[in-house]
């Protein structure tokens, strides 16, 4: 079947999960080590360019994924503390994927001098500031009683 249903009706919803998450930090690993010696350079020499401002994205985005993916893999395998969900360290992929995706938003044009274009990067940008206006007004804001 070759699919997450298949994978669900084949081994069950935990199993399914626990081996797409392995799959994922396989190959979010691999991503990392491929692209880690371009955003280092990127980093050490200033290299402010669109590729290698995207080049950067890419790496902390999949760093990101990395952190997440083996962070659920051990929480899974340590009996999934509660306390876990809930500490600074465990929302460290979140800042990493933020600086990925900024990094995506701020790189027009870095692929073939066309993608993404200018007038995209525009509009995710009022999109993202739409979702954070949202989600800061959703948790910030009490509802009224």
């Amino acid at each position: 079947m070759g699919s997450y249903p298949g994978a669900i009706w084949l081994l069950g919803p935990i199993k399914a999960i626990e081996i797409g998450n392995v799959m994922v930090l396989a190959l979010a690993a691999g991503i990392v080590v491929a692209y880690a010696p371009v955003a280092r350079d990127a980093l050490r020499y200033g290299l402010i360019d669109g590729a290698n401002i995207l080049s950067i994205g890419i790496f902390a985005s999949w760093l990101g994924v990395v952190v997440a993916r083996g962070g659920s893999i051990l929480w899974r395998l340590s009996g999934q503390p509660l306390e876990w969900l809930n500490s600074g360290w465990w929302g460290f992929h979140i800042a990493l994927s933020c600086i990925g995706a900024l990094c995506h938003l701020v790189a027009p044009e870095a692929v073939a001098g066309r993608v993404p274009t200018r007038h995209w990067i525009k509009i995710g940008l009022l999109v993202a500031l739409g979702v954070l206006f949202a989600g800061v007004v959703a948790v910030f804001i009490d509802p009224p009683a």
